[in-house]
């Protein structure tokens, strides 16, 4: 039977960087939170998977914001590891497509970032949730009602 984990969102989501994680990153975090590695990397997966699904379920303009946000943590991700390419590989070609990897993606970045901007903030969560439950009055107790 597999034992539940009791980490701490705030921690969690810090090490994680919502999936733009280096392996140095990782491993701190790992044994800040006394995680062993295969914990925290079931912990990782299952945040990977919920980012997922949020994405999955949401429409228009909230779907719009999420995808940008999350392509630009994946995009991040994907420049971090062709970085590395440069001082570790032995091939050329691989040189070559991690230099191209690094323009692509780090103008996509840039083109993601000023959408956002444009777009403005994300809405408030009574915007795009449905109504309180009875008892519950502000957006933090809906979300805990």
């Amino acid at each position: 039977m597999m034992k539940l984990l009791r980490v701490p969102a705030a921690a969690l989501l810090d090490a994680l960087s919502l999936v733009g994680v280096s392996a140095a990153q990782e491993d701190a975090a790992a044994r800040l939170e006394g995680l062993s590695r295969a914990a925290f990397e079931i912990a990782f997966m299952q945040e990977m998977d919920r980012e997922m699904t949020a994405l999955k379920t949401a429409r228009g303009v909230e779907f719009d914001r999420k995808f940008a946000e999350d392509m630009i943590v994946h995009h991040q991700s994907a420049i971090e590891m062709a970085q590395l390419v440069a001082e570790r590989a032995e091939r050329a070609e691989l040189k070559t497509l991690a230099q191209a990897i690094i323009g692509a993606q780090s103008h996509e970045i840039e083109q993601m970032r000023q959408w956002l901007q444009v777009w403005g903030p994300r809405p408030r969560l009574s915007s795009v949730l449905p109504g309180p439950r009875a008892g519950c009055g502000s957006e933090e107790e809906w979300l805990s009602c």
